[in-house]
């Protein structure tokens, strides 16, 4: 059977909604890579959680379909009644229970964008309808506009607190305003340990509250999946119709409790994620073409204000692999190890200075009979050459020579004739302190070759430029889309560089 001819046994909604885009996993990855694309604690779990798996000696049961001592523990370390608590197959079965439990077709859901992806899809896989009400410029809630949004159509208010994927807080205050209006507010606290302040408080006041929470993120245990809610009692018992009844496995319930008994170790991996968050957000706000916003999450949200994909290229090509979306990044706080990697890596991305040189006649002599060197004793290095390119190099240019030589190879020109005199002229360069970035031996005005250094670095095209001494270098340069500084053939290579206002 033809595809068209099976999308007939799919609902209507659901054949046109765009799937959630999760982030490349772990298996996905090349053998050293640093994930750092899906808030996961890099430090892994408990050596206790380990052990008691190990041990476990009854995976051919079926768990408790209440996991009544689960939800205790998990109601000691939220500081509830366990009437109000729910476990699931992580948060986020839980918020996908939630809106099963409360909306009707049509219902509206205010959701403020951006945020968490899952909450459109699973909104719509509910049949409700998402209402955006877009965060402000600096990514907080607009309250006011999210109240004059509200109908009779509304029936819940959905806040991440951090937000996810900006790391940014909304103040109880805000929540409570809220929460005033009547309707259903869902606090989704997946980061709560690593902000400290939680809304759970408010439940004694407004029973229209909802909060849901993750292990997957302070405990290590992301790849078991256990997340949990805290609520009025009713909705649990609601919740306990739809809940299928062996919905999170024995293992991440056998994880979940000793994760709660070994909170000691959990904790010093929380204080060490926070420490280096403040450490790695102090470094990157320094580098000029990143906004780099304060978080309370286990990430940092990370604007670029230029080359978007040429720094997304460079980061997986140095094996750091984030999570991103349209101009911004969200990276994930990794070990202390890591996170010099990354900082390393941000640095060295930068807008880079290229001096694209002629070699033949701009930096050594040119013979006007045959215009190529082909031996040592035909090697000179022209006049100003040394002190332009050290002045270049204490400027922050990247050296790079471009020469044509015609023949290469042949019996008339062979390889030998043009190395002698090529490794002299570099070893003289080194003798001085001259460091290039790269020898290209192209076909001017063809860019090829240049362009892929220039496709894998940040090139600033108003500082970088071509210096040479025919024309062909002078459509190279434009090609490039670079200035062009014309030389004297074997003249003097400083006092070109000063009179084209490069030193």
């Amino acid at each position: 059977m033809k595809q068209r001819n099976l999308e007939k046994f799919i609902r209507d909604d659901i054949s046109k909604m765009d799937p959630y885009l999760s982030v490349p996993s772990l298996w996905d990855l090349e053998e050293g890579a640093l994930k750092l694309n899906a808030g996961e604690n890099p430090y892994g779990f408990s050596p206790k959680i380990n052990k008691a798996l190990g041990n476990f000696k009854y995976y051919n049961y079926y768990p408790d379909p209440e996991y009544k001592s689960l939800r205790q523990a998990l109601a000691n370390y939220a500081g509830v009644n366990m009437e109000g608590v729910l476990v699931g197959t992580g948060s986020d079965e839980l918020l996908d229970l939630i809106l099963r439990l409360i909306l009707n077709e049509g219902d509206r859901v205010i959701n403020c964008p951006p945020t968490f992806g899952m909450y459109t899809t699973l909104i719509k896989l509910n049949k409700g309808v998402v209402l955006s009400v877009p965060r402000k410029s600096d990514f907080s809630l607009d309250i006011k506009e999210i109240k004059s949004k509200i109908d009779r159509r509304v029936k819940v208010i959905i806040i991440c607190n951090p937000n996810n994927p900006t790391g940014m807080v909304s103040e109880e205050k805000e929540i409570v305003e809220l929460l005033d209006t009547g309707k259903l507010v869902l606090i989704d606290e997946a980061y709560f340990e690593f902000y400290g302040k939680t809304v759970v408080p408010l439940l004694k006041k407004y029973q229209n509250l909802i909060i849901t929470r993750t292990l997957s993120k302070w405990a290590g245990i992301a790849g078991l999946r256990l997340g949990y809610s805290i609520s009025s009692p009713f909705f649990v018992n609601q919740l306990l119709k739809i809940k299928p009844p062996y919905n999170v496995n024995l293992a991440a319930e056998v994880a979940g409790k000793v994760a709660l008994e070994d909170l000691n170790k959990t904790k010093f991996i929380i204080e060490k994620t926070i420490k280096e968050r403040g450490r790695v957000y102090n470094q990157l706000k320094e580098i000029s073409y990143l906004a780099v916003y304060p978080s309370k999450a286990n990430f940092l949200f990370i604007k670029v204000n230029q080359s978007f994909e040429k720094l997304i290229n460079y980061l997986e090509k140095n094996k750091i692999i984030v999570r991103f979306t349209e101009g911004a990044i969200r990276l994930t706080i990794g070990t202390p190890e890591q996170n010099n990697k990354v900082i390393k890596i941000f640095k060295e991305f930068r807008y880079k200075k290229y001096a694209l040189l002629d070699r033949d006649g701009t930096l050594i002599f040119e013979p006007q009979d045959t215009f190529q060197i082909d031996s040592i004793e035909k090697l000179k290095i022209l006049d100003g050459v040394i002190k332009g390119l050290k002045k270049l190099k204490a400027l922050g240019y990247e050296l790079v020579i471009i020469t044509n030589q015609d023949g290469l190879g042949t019996y008339q020109f062979p390889q030998a004739n043009f190395e002698a005199p090529q490794n002299k002229m570099l070893r003289i360069f080194k003798e001085n302190g001259i460091k290039l970035k790269k020898i290209y031996i192209c076909t001017k005005p063809k860019t090829t070759l240049v362009k892929k250094i220039l496709k894998e670095n940040q090139i600033d095209k108003n500082n970088s430029f071509v210096c040479g001494d025919r024309s062909t270098d002078q459509l190279f340069a434009k090609n490039l889309g670079v200035k062009f500084i014309s030389m004297k053939t074997n003249g003097n290579f400083y006092n070109t560089l000063k009179g084209g206002q490069i030193i």
